[in-house]
């Protein structure tokens, strides 16, 4: 699904005569705690919420954000930032 969804922004963009989307891995999360086990197909709702952002010298074009987020799966809690 992943997949489908970027091709569509990606002719999207090229409609609009944009450049293509950039995209550079995941620095990964910090402070990811759950307040008790979550499981295999356990549902997981979750929001984040941008706290900064800074463009990097060595990627022009590229950026990284700072997140804070929350989740639940069957009433248990998470946070997380980024």
């Amino acid at each position: 699904m992943r997949v489908e969804r970027w091709k569509k922004i990606g002719a999207e963009r090229a409609a609009l005569r944009l450049p293509p989307q950039q995209n550079a891995p995941s620095g990964g999360f910090s402070n990811l705690t759950w307040s008790k086990p979550v499981y295999a197909g356990d549902t997981v709702a979750y929001a984040s919420e941008f706290t900064a952002k800074r463009l990097l010298a060595s990627r022009p074009g590229l950026g990284d954000a700072t997140l804070l987020g929350h989740a639940h799966a069957r009433g248990i809690r998470c946070n997380w930032s980024k």
